[in-house]
């Protein structure tokens, strides 16, 4: 499924973006209290990189977190729904085929119950099998509207799971374009101290943030409810086949 390939190829960039914070970070410490060292007198940026290490590593250990909870998110959850897509989309077009057929068998019913009026039935006869047609025609009319309604409701369900996987990609997406800007900027002395090593902390933030939003989209944000309805509708028509069947049992 190309969606669900997408958001994977985003979800490892993500990672790879958080080794280059963290290995440029690193870079930059060191160029920088080699800059230091090398001056006559000492200057700020020798104590920042001096401390910076340890203040890059907790960073890591965020990014290391928030990168866990996104991988459950798109290796666990997402991906049990990776043919989702697919599966509704056949079933809908199964469920039209079905409803065409069962209209087509009541036009059919439709057809032999106006040559049956002039059979050689008469009297009681006649009456109950004219009674026992007409009630053979409603309950296919009602079967025929009941199985129409799923293609319909099978369509809202691909529609909300596709809603779903665009929720997860666009974020994935903004959070690889942001995490890169703050990621990939090369390495460079700071012997002043000035926006030393903040690449691996701003993304700590950033993916944080992300990975907060997925765990609360992988709970039901903001779409449960919409897949409460479509479940009462799947159930509904359902119940409307089944009655539907149950008195053609008791009827015959």
């Amino acid at each position: 499924m190309n969606e669900y390939a997408g958001i994977q190829a985003d979800a490892a960039k993500i990672d790879q973006l958080v080794n280059t914070a963290f290995a440029f970070d690193l870079i930059e410490m060191q160029l920088t209290i080699a800059a230091s060292a090398a001056l006559l007198f000492p200057m700020p940026g020798l104590a920042a990189a001096m401390a910076a290490g340890p203040r890059i590593h907790a960073a890591k250990a965020e990014c290391d977190a928030a990168t866990a909870t996104i991988h459950r998110v798109t290796d666990g959850w997402l991906a049990k729904s990776s043919e989702s897509l697919r599966l509704l989309a056949e079933n809908e077009r199964r469920w039209s085929e079905m409803a065409k057929e069962a209209e087509s068998i009541g036009e059919q019913i439709r057809a032999t119950q106006g040559l049956s009026r002039d059979s050689f039935w008469t009297g009681d006869a006649a009456e109950q099998k004219q009674a026992f047609g007409e009630d053979l025609r409603r309950r296919h009319v009602q079967l025929t509207e009941a199985m129409a309604k799923m293609p319909g409701t099978l369509s809202g369900a691909e529609q909300l799971t596709r809603m779903i996987f665009m929720l997860v990609g666009s974020t994935l997406k903004q959070t690889v374009l942001g995490g890169g800007t703050m990621a990939m900027r090369a390495p460079f002395p700071r012997p002043a101290g000035f926006g030393l090593c903040t690449r691996t902390p701003m993304l700590a933030g950033l993916l944080r943030g992300k990975a907060a939003y997925l765990e609360a989209v992988a709970s039901g944000f903001p779409w449960k409810p919409q897949e409460f309805a479509l479940t009462a509708s799947m159930v509904g028509v359902s119940q409307q086949i089944n009655a539907s069947r149950g008195r053609g049992r008791t009827g015959g």
